[in-house]
Parts: C-alpha cells; structure tokens; sequence
C-alpha cells in the first residue's frame, strides 16, 4: 500500500510537509508525521528513548528561542531528521527548505552533464583570386 505522502507527490509533485512557522515545537512533529508515513523503522530509531529526539533537552522543544537551537547538536538534529526524509521521500524527491519558513518534498531532478561547448562555425569562405581592375587605356 502506498501512503498519503507519496500519492500527493506523484499526483501533485510535491508534498508541503511544514509551512508557516519555524517554531521547533510545530515543525518538528510534522517533519516526523512525514518520516512516520514514510518511514515507519526509522521513525521509530530517530524517536526511541536514546534515540536523537530524545535527546532534546527538557523543555527545549516547547520554547522556539532556546539557545540550544543554535547549537552544533542542535543542528544536527535538524539535519538527521531532514536527512532521513531524504532517504525515506518518493523515488525522484527530496526534502527541500525554502521561502523561510517552508519545508515540503519536492521533485528532483537529477544533475545533467554538462553539455557540450557549442563548436565554432567554421570561418566563411573567401577567394583567393582577386578581381582585377584594369586601368582606363590613356
């Protein structure tokens, strides 16, 4: 059974998993409701007692101007959890942050090669024999 998740994605080309806020509080849950759909096993790692989201200090979660955000652990949690939608997302998705305050699954394209240099156009072709011009008899 395919979940709700990748169905609005292959519908719709995206999938809005947070928007409107950058409150850790309200973000968070949602981002992990997305890894839960998607990913129920590593849902359940990243949520386990000793598992990274548990180790949000107390009372860190509930207040969005926690110093601890701005940590190097508090980053890290960040970018687990943004790392394992990545390799929970649809097939040809990616978790993507944009406009401030927005996180969604969004379609990626993979990089192409770099094209080839457009080839010089060959120089025009000019004569080699030259007109002459014959001067008036005198």
């Amino acid at each position: 059974m395919i979940d709700r998740i990748t169905l609005a994605c292959i519908g719709a080309g995206a999938y809005t998993l947070s928007v409107g806020t950058m409150n850790p509080a309200i973000v968070l849950p949602r981002l992990l409701d997305a890894l839960a759909a998607l990913n129920p096993h590593a849902y359940r790692e990243l949520t386990a007692p000793g598992g990274a989201y548990a180790s949000i200090p107390s009372g860190t979660l509930a207040d969005a101007m926690n110093p601890w955000w701005e940590t190097s652990a508090g980053h890290e949690l960040v970018q687990l959890l943004v790392g394992a939608l990545n390799a929970s997302a649809p097939a040809g998705f990616c978790c993507v942050y944009s406009d401030g305050d927005r996180f969604e699954l969004a379609r990626h394209e993979p990089a192409k090669p770099p094209r080839e240099p457009a080839r010089p156009s060959p120089p025009r072709r000019v004569s080699t024999v030259r007109r002459r011009t014959l001067a008036p008899d005198p």
